[in-house]
């Protein structure tokens, strides 16, 4: 568990090497990129800031102060020197302690240091232009499953809209906020298809010509209003859903703590790499 005045870079705890942050930074928020015309002759503004859909952010800047205690003038050189090699200028990834769970990405600048003259105290200001968005630490969310006959996947998604990649093995219909798009074997990314903060949900078909039932078969009796809240693919199936899920018995031996990470989707509908029915959907989660 990292402690509340570390900074991580590239992997690197700079604890291990005698440094920690001093108190009295704030983590700064990225300014928002406003884009305000004024019309002549009219009042106020004309806000054209999400114009494109979304907020766009500067950079974030930060400076932190790097302390090390107990060393001479020769070895605060020495850690200088180890430091300016492993940041100065230079783009890293990069964790605090006071924000645990989350992963940052910026480029590093090491100032000149300090030293009260009769201590062994130096500190050194060290500054980073980082990306406005933060990554969690589970990054990249992937979800594996079997999405014969349509499966609805509710995806949790940060202030950052993502736009997943979705793998299939055959011709596959996806579905989003009321548009469809027909994704062909292999790896896509599908253009307008943007997920949004909260839990958005992404339904996947990888058999949408699953077909083994007629009207007839749903009976004389059945009217639209019983069969609204069906999928079209279980409608098509009668009485035999498009694919059968698991029972508990099916998983006789089975601990929580050998299944404790996979969601229920995946229990549900379990699928393993190269399935024929096979969806595999990726993205990172990011935020502010």
């Amino acid at each position: 568990m990292r402690q509340r005045n570390s900074l991580t870079i590239d992997g690197h705890d700079l604890g291990d090497m005698g440094l920690v942050i001093l108190d009295g930074f704030e983590l700064q928020l990225p300014e928002p990129k406003t884009y305000l015309v004024d019309v002549p002759g009219s009042d106020g503004v004309i806000d054209l800031t999400e114009f494109a859909g979304d907020i766009a952010y500067q950079q974030r800047s930060q400076t932190f102060t790097l302390a090390a205690v107990g060393l001479t003038d020769r070895a605060a050189q020495v850690l200088q020197t180890q430091l300016a090699r492993l940041v100065h200028g230079r783009r890293k990834t990069f964790a605090l302690g006071q924000d645990p769970g989350w992963t940052y990405t910026g480029r590093f600048a090491l100032g000149t240091p300090s030293h009260d003259s009769g201590t062994t105290v130096w500190t050194w200001p060290l500054n980073v232009t980082a990306d406005p968005y933060k990554i969690r630490d589970d990054s990249p969310l992937t979800w594996l499953i079997n999405a014969a006959g349509g499966v609805t996947l509710t995806l949790p998604v940060g202030r950052r809209r993502v736009c997943p990649t979705i793998q299939v093995q055959r011709t596959t219909l996806v579905s989003h906020d009321g548009r469809t798009w027909t994704l062909e074997p292999g790896a896509s990314r599908i253009r307008d298809l943007w997920l949004s903060l909260g839990d958005d949900e992404l339904t996947i078909n990888t058999y949408p010509t699953y077909s083994i039932a007629k009207w007839s078969d749903l009976g004389t009796t059945k009217t639209w209003a019983e069969i609204a809240t069906e999928t079209w693919a279980t409608v098509a199936a009668g009485d035999t859903p498009p694919q059968a899920s698991d029972t508990w018995g099916d998983h006789a031996g089975v601990t929580w703590a050998t299944i404790g990470t996979r969601r229920w989707v995946e229990l549900s509908h379990g699928a393993e790499t190269g399935d024929e029915y096979a969806a595999y959907v990726q993205y990172d989660y990011q935020d502010l």
